[in-house]
């Protein structure tokens, strides 16, 4: 089952890969890349921080995955 986008962002901010106010910043810069749409999924937007290199494949798929995988100890 795909993670939910707001899971997805809550799990961005426990990983430590960004706080809130990065989130916002996130999807600000999705939406000015995407004719001002907000991301409608998890995945279109792991692979769009995916491309624009504030993620890596790794941490996308692990953020994406259906039991969270811990990015740090």
């Amino acid at each position: 089952m795909a993670v939910a986008l707001s899971e997805f962002w809550s799990r961005l901010v426990r990983s430590g890969l960004t706080d809130t106010n990065g989130c916002k910043q996130f999807a600000a810069r999705f939406a000015q890349s995407h004719n001002g749409s907000p991301p409608s999924d998890a995945v279109s937007l792991a692979k769009y921080l995916v491309q624009s290199e504030e993620i890596t494949p790794f941490q996308a798929k692990s953020l994406l995955a259906d039991d969270a995988v811990p990015l740090r100890l």
